[in-house]
């Protein structure tokens, strides 16, 4: 698709953009990555096409008076200027000073053909601006000294005639003095307003990283809990989806299931979706509806976990006996409570199996205390009268035997039935 004309200009203005970024990385302390060395790029982008349109001209005038000199210098400057600042090799703040330096040399070169009349005295100003921009603080104070420098050079020339000037033309010792105090004047409050200006923007904007750090920090640490959140929430839903005990998550206000887990629906015989759209008192016999319900809604005043015995039933209309436990729990703003149901019928058979094998023992001992030790007790009655009577020894030995017996099986009985009690 063709791009309008009028974005056509906006296009080539993004590229040459582009291109001067590619050709000025940050390579020095990150200093890209800053306000000032973003603003140093841009200087640039704004710079090349100016120069070449301020001093193209001028080389050109110069070749069409046949000043050889001017005409030189304006190529040969921008030769370097631009080699130097396109190439990559050298670092950001390399091309700064190096900048700066060119502008100097090019004013002094002005200051020396057309005295204060020129631009030159303009760019001797300007490489102040822009090292107050471009520099830290010392930096802009330091090109202030340059410029007092080539001001008292320039005083000097007036008097010794070193360089025969045309500032020497111009002004007088003392003239010459008060435009050069005049002019430091205004050198040094642009200096010092517009590093105000600058330290001002510099402390927002570390504020700014310095709340951006703190809030990427957040940010990280808000990630991390949530993951753990989900990590934990997974797991209790894990924990809660394959536990082997019928789990399930009912509504204490309508008692429509909310969640139920794969145990419950084995051990019921619905489907999720079929039990999803029942209660829990759906799987309960009739008579147990109205019990269970004032249970739950007791429970519910005192928000404490119960547990409890009752019957449920299955889809095939099979009931079974179930130990309940359940607790309050809250899901999506619902209230509700999370049960598991573990079936006790077989607790319950083995139960009843054992108290009954208990009755029967307790039936043997019964026998035993009364059905067998009356007849022995007379047994041995019996025998302890004989012995009084009988005065043979044949016979008084085996009523012993016969006592000694019996004595014996009293001990067996009186044994079986202390283990049956």
């Amino acid at each position: 698709m063709k791009q309008p004309i009028s974005q056509i200009p906006r296009i080539w203005w993004l590229q040459y953009l582009k291109f001067i970024r590619h050709r000025i990385p940050a390579v020095e302390n990150g200093e890209y990555s800053g306000w000032s060395g973003l603003s140093f790029v841009y200087v640039v982008a704004f710079s090349i096409p100016f120069c070449l349109l301020a001093i193209v001209p001028r080389i050109i005038y110069s070749l069409g008076r046949s000043d050889l000199y001017n005409a030189l210098f304006g190529a040969l400057f921008l030769l370097f200027l631009f080699s130097f600042l396109l190439n990559k090799r050298p670092g950001i703040n390399s091309k700064k000073v190096f900048s700066i330096g060119m502008i100097y040399l090019f004013s002094i070169n002005l200051l020396l053909q057309n005295g204060t009349q020129g631009p030159g005295i303009l760019y001797v100003v300007l490489a102040s601006v822009f090292s107050s921009i471009l520099f830290h603080k010392s930096y802009a104070y330091y090109t202030l000294l340059v410029n007092v420098l080539i001001l008292f050079v320039l005083g000097m020339d007036l008097r010794l005639n070193w360089f025969s000037s045309y500032v020497s033309s111009e002004y007088e010792p003392v003239t010459w003095f008060f435009y050069s105090a005049n002019l430091l004047f205004v050198n040094l409050v642009s200096i010092v307003l517009i590093r105000r200006v600058i330290s001002r923007l510099e402390r927002i904007i570390n504020n700014e990283n310095e709340l951006l750090g703190q809030l990427a920090d957040e940010s990280l640490e808000i990630a991390e809990l949530n993951n753990r959140l989900k990590e934990s929430e997974d797991y209790y839903r894990y924990l809660f989806a394959s536990n082997p005990i019928p789990m399930y998550v009912f509504d204490v206000k309508t008692f429509h299931f909310m969640q139920v887990n794969e145990a419950t629906i084995q051990m019921y015989g619905y489907t999720r979706d079929e039990l999803l759209t029942m209660t829990m008192l759906d799987i309960r016999p009739p008579e147990y509806r109205e019990s269970i319900e004032a249970q739950v809604r007791e429970a519910g005043k005192t928000k404490a976990p119960y547990l409890t015995q009752t019957v449920h039933r299955k889809k095939d209309n099979t009931e079974f006996s179930v130990e309940i436990r359940s607790n309050p729990i809250e899901i999506n703003g619902r209230k509700g409570r999370l049960v598991l149901a573990t079936d006790i019928t077989e607790r319950q058979h083995y139960i009843k199996s054992i108290e009954a094998h208990n009755k029967r023992l307790q039936d043997i001992a019964w026998i035993q205390s009364h059905q067998v030790r009356a007849p022995l007790a007379r047994i041995m009655s019996l025998v302890t009268l004989l012995k009084d009577i009988e005065t043979q020894p044949e016979s008084q030995e085996m009523l012993n035997y016969l006592d000694i017996s019996a004595n014996e099986l009293n001990e067996i009985i009186t044994k079986v039935i202390r283990r049956a009690e």
